[in-house]
């Protein structure tokens, strides 16, 4: 009995024991995983749009560079690549911008190589896309928002690019349609017509030029001309003044060029056409006199 009595008085004591020591550690355990939070170290982003060019195509994207300058101070304690995105801020009204690679991820330097600080450049890809009709000259700003995300003890960070100009180029097509065929007559004045439709993103100079006419012909071209920015159509007439003796079939090249009225060392995308002149002698071929006195001479005869 008294053995009985001392295990199990034992077992009592050792049971008590047991739960006041799991209490400890269950009360223990949120202090042993707190751990003092590591200073803030804090973080400067840098961000800058470049395009040496600014000028941006109408026909193609146009991809620009944007740099990215990531820096920390000293103490930083990272738990792997610092992450920045990247997002449009102002974008022209003229144009779509697209971020191929919208997020950086920068490896960062483990500790003790990181104790005095450091600073790491990166690049990104900004695609800008004009939209059709965008006018030549128009100076717009786009700009980048660039976000660090917070990595172990280095604060987040943000900036905004400085505001880059683009300004989209000048661009001007001309397309000339003319009848197939055009016919005169010796020793009048032929008036060709010519059809000039131009599609321009600024107003333009239109001039033409006929860099060969028909042997013996006075020719006299358009003088040159304005037209408004978008789509326009004219006519315009090539004047040619034949032989009176001509009877020939005429080759004319007609071409018309744009070029912006703002600088006219900027040139569009020219046009021609080309029209047969089909020109007929004013005179009656020595054959057709011939005959015609023959008939005037037999008929006097039949009279008498």
């Amino acid at each position: 009995m008294e053995f009985k009595g001392r295990g199990a008085g034992a077992r009592c004591v050792s049971r008590a024991s047991f739960a006041v020591a799991f209490v400890a550690l269950v009360a223990l355990a949120p202090l042993a995983a707190a751990q003092p939070d590591l200073p803030g170290v804090s973080t400067t982003l840098v961000s800058e749009v470049r395009d040496p060019a600014q000028r941006i195509p109408v026909d193609a994207p146009f991809e620009m560079t944007i740099i990215v300058k990531y820096r920390w101070g000293a103490g930083a304690v990272p738990t792997g690549p610092t992450k920045i995105a990247l997002a449009p801020d102002l974008v022209p009204s003229y144009a779509s911008v697209e971020l191929p690679r919208p997020v950086i991820e920068l490896e960062m330097p483990v500790p003790p190589d990181n104790a005095t600080g450091g600073e790491i450049v990166a690049s990104a890809p900004l695609v800008v896309t004009l939209k059709p009709g965008a006018p030549a000259f128009a100076r717009e700003n786009v700009t980048i928002r660039a976000t660090a995300e917070r990595n172990g003890n280095l604060m987040a960070a943000a900036h905004t690019s400085p505001n880059m100009p683009i300004v989209p180029e000048f661009a001007a097509v001309a397309n000339v349609t003319s009848p197939a065929e055009f016919f005169a007559t010796g020793g009048g004045v032929a008036r060709v017509p010519f059809v000039v439709r131009v599609v321009a993103n600024a107003p333009a100079h239109l001039t033409f030029e006929l860099p060969t006419k028909p042997e013996g012909s006075r020719v006299v071209v358009p003088a040159p001309i304005e037209v408004p920015a978008g789509e326009s159509s004219t006519t315009v007439h090539v004047e040619i003044a034949m032989p009176w003796t001509s009877s020939s079939r005429s080759v004319l090249n007609f071409i018309a060029s744009p070029a912006s009225i703002k600088d006219e060392t900027l040139l569009g995308e020219g046009g021609e056409s080309e029209t047969i002149l089909v020109s007929a002698s004013a005179i009656p071929a020595p054959g057709l006199l011939v005959a015609a006195l023959g008939v005037a001479l037999a008929a006097g005869l039949t009279r008498r």
